[in-house]
């Protein structure tokens, strides 16, 4: 049987970093000042939050990310792999259209440099010239992304 590949479905978080150091200047979202008064988080050592899951206590180091599912879960994300699968979550029309552009752009990147494989080389022309067309279509829809992007100031 082949090796299948998945892709993330995208799911919306609450997330807050904890410090490096102490800072008491930074404000501490309510959601985890609730939980901390609640007991299900507890100071832990050198700075850590221990939280309490469905697996049983979880420290969530300095630095690292603590994250809130969708579902009501909590669990510690490390810098590295929050900044390699989360963006913040748009909140305006303007930064809606700006994340939709981009990932637009990093799918017609992705179809231009398949367009130059030797793979792509290999097809059938008829399927060759529905790469092409994709190609059009996806710049003429980054066009009037580009064009919102204007008109919304």
């Amino acid at each position: 049987m082949p090796t299948l590949e998945y892709v993330k479905k995208p799911v919306k978080v609450r997330a807050w970093q904890l410090p490096e150091e102490p800072d008491h200047t930074r404000e501490i979202p309510q959601w985890v000042v609730q939980n901390l008064m609640a007991g299900t988080f507890k100071a832990g050592h050198n700075g850590s939050i221990v939280v309490t899951t469905n697996h049983g206590p979880v420290h969530v180091k300095p630095g690292e990310w603590l994250l809130q599912s969708g579902a009501g879960e909590y669990y510690p994300c490390t810098d590295e792999v929050f900044k390699t699968n989360y963006v913040l979550a748009p909140t305006t029309a303007r930064e809606r259209v700006t994340l939709e552009k981009l990932e637009l752009q990093e799918k017609l990147a992705a179809v231009e440099k398949f367009i130059t494989s030797p793979e792509f080389a290999g097809m059938p022309k008829a399927s060759q010239d529905l790469f092409f067309k994709q190609v059009e279509a996806m710049q003429y829809y980054e066009s009037v992304l580009t064009q919102r992007l204007t008109d919304l100031g």
